[in-house]
């Protein structure tokens, strides 16, 4: 899964801000566009159908079978601008402007709701015992998973200062950069550092974990990029670009041996093992703002920002496999089914898809767009497969799924 470990890329991040914060953004041919009711918005729209739980995870044979299954709708006001499930996928927890709210998927039903305070993020503890949120200097707050109410509140690093940061949902720990680039890892339900890499990498703008959780990776605005097994505080390698320009992106590819590392004209792929670039992705201008990721199976790197198309490129041969002008050029998000085996599309205010991968690169790739008038701002899909979250701009979830009556029906004949 994606979705979970990082925050969205710079462009969707602008987008979200100016709907959520400022209510309404400036025609630049019309001056001023009015502030909408929200209220009044919301009372127009039609009532939410009546709750059906997903039941089954979603996969090639059975996509046809999605359905909108229910709406959730926030008491807050503004658009969602950060999201979690639970591992098990049962529960959905979210930022709006003013409130952390989390939702029970099963019953659709808000499980509590509390005050955002100066949260940017928002994850589940591995046993959705807790929900934590951070906040732009690296303090975490750990609020209580079925009340809401708040158990303890820590700080992560000293001198983080909007530091990046990145969280593993399977064993519940934060990597936090300070202002020097010194990593600290946090196990957030034990409330203790693990350890602290002085790396002394100033400007730090990324860093992530490897699938595993085993390494981490950190990307400077000097256009330096390093990986560390940081258990043993053994630094794995440093790769300096030579061009010097700041390192956007960086994303482990799912066996943890290759970093893809992005700037803001291409993709390095760098071979871990080797210590070699074995290719250069040319993205064009901010072509990975918002999207740099590989594929569950590894074989794909996907970019997509600014630049005209979403690409997919081969992993190991560096080939552009597709180039989906429908996706480029506008603030989107993208999420997989926990198999693979399908990606999730959404462009900011436009459309929503689904892509068979089974058929990427082939004569017949197939996508199916999403019927449906959501003026959507992300998209994210449940670690159990069973239910895809398409986020509008005013503030509601709508859920699709497969409900009960249309699963598939389990048989003894092979």
């Amino acid at each position: 899964m994606l979705s979970q470990l990082q925050s969205k890329g710079h462009a969707l991040r602008i987008a979200v801000l100016c709907l959520s914060l400022l209510a309404a953004c400036t025609s630049q041919t019309g001056g001023p566009t009015p502030t909408p009711d929200r209220t009044a918005l919301l009372e127009a729209t039609a009532e939410p159908i009546p709750w059906r739980e997903p039941v089954t995870p979603i996969d090639v044979e059975n996509a046809t079978g999605v359905q909108l299954v229910g709406r959730l709708d926030s008491p807050g006001t503004g658009t969602i601008f950060a999201h979690a499930f639970s591992i098990d996928g049962t529960r959905l927890a979210v930022l709006n402007n003013d409130q952390l709210v989390a939702w029970d998927i099963i019953m659709g039903e808000i499980v509590f709701a509390a005050s955002r305070g100066d949260a940017i993020d928002v994850f589940y503890s591995p046993d959705k015992a807790e929900v934590y949120t951070i906040d732009g200097e690296g303090d975490v707050r750990a609020l209580e998973g079925e009340s809401g109410f708040t158990d303890e509140a820590f700080s992560t690093h000293p001198d983080v200062q909007s530091g990046p940061y990145v969280y593993h949902p399977d064993e519940g720990w934060f990597a936090v950069a300070n202002i020097r680039g010194d990593i600290r890892v946090w196990d957030a339900l034990a409330r203790q550092a693990l350890i602290n890499i002085e790396t002394r990498r100033p400007e730090p703008s990324v860093v992530a974990f490897s699938v595993d959780g085993a390494r981490v990776g950190l990307g400077t605005r000097e256009g330096i990029a390093e990986v560390w097994d940081w258990e043993t505080e053994t630094q794995i390698g440093t790769l300096t670009l030579e061009d010097q320009l700041p390192v956007e992106q960086v994303a482990f590819s799912p066996d943890g041996n290759q970093l893809a590392v992005a700037t803001d004209e291409d993709i390095r792929i760098w071979d871990l093992e080797a210590d070699i670039v074995t290719n250069v992705l040319v993205t064009g201008r901010g072509g990975s703002t918002d999207v740099l990721t590989y594929t569950p199976d590894g074989a794909f790197v996907i970019n997509n920002g600014q630049a005209e198309a979403m690409n997919i490129w081969g992993a190991e041969s560096g080939e552009l496999i597709e180039a989906v002008t429908e996706i480029g050029s506008e603030p989107a998000s993208l999420a997989f089914s926990p198999g693979g085996d399908l990606m999730l599309t959404g462009v900011f205010q436009g459309q929503v898809g689904l892509w068979d991968m089974t058929t990427i690169g082939t004569a017949s790739a197939r996508f199916a767009p999403f019927n449906t008038d959501i003026t959507v701002v992300d998209v994210a899909w449940s670690p159990d497969g069973r239910t895809i979250a398409v986020f509008d701009t005013l503030g509601a979830v709508y859920v699709w799924g497969i409900p009960e009556q249309v699963a598939p029906a389990v048989t003894d004949e092979p």
